[in-house]
């Protein structure tokens, strides 16, 4: 809350300039905001969200930045389930970054197998084939750094 907190503030002093920008953050898979970009994600189509994707890397489609628009922040502050799998900051293990833990389980598979004729599904299934992948992919640089001796 404190950088909302740090928004407000610099908002209120009428020498700070500021614009919104509705181009840069998804969230909500459910929501029809035009403050979140999921449209580019509804145009990638729900074939694209998760290929390419593994336990530790992200979709093909979010390598290749040329030739597709993409959100530049996740903005994961809501429960994502689809296929079996979810993500929940507010669930996450306090001690996730310690020696002993394992990566979240993953199958894009299953994730991607799940997606139905909802773009709900499609946007979920790309926030899970994000999400997932980088906590494993953190998990292991911080395993790296610290556990190997």
């Amino acid at each position: 809350l404190a950088e909302m907190y740090a928004l407000t503030m610099a908002v209120a002093n009428d020498t700070t300039p500021w614009a919104e920008m509705s181009s840069y953050m998804v969230s909500d898979p459910r929501t029809q905001s035009p403050t979140e970009v999921w449209a580019w994600i509804d145009e990638l189509g729900a074939d694209a969200v998760c290929a390419g994707a593994d336990a530790v890397t992200w979709p093909s489609a979010t390598r290749d930045r040329v030739s597709v628009a993409l959100p530049t922040f996740l903005h994961f502050c809501q429960r994502y389930e689809l296929g079996g799998y979810w993500f929940a900051k507010r669930r996450m293990a306090h001690d996730f970054f310690s020696c002993e833990t394992r990566p979240l389980p993953f199958d894009t598979a299953a994730i991607a197998g799940a997606v139905g004729a909802k773009s709900v599904d499609a946007r979920t299934a790309f926030m899970l084939c994000h999400l997932i992948p980088s906590m494993n992919s953190f998990l292991a640089e911080y395993q790296r750094g610290v556990c190997e001796g």
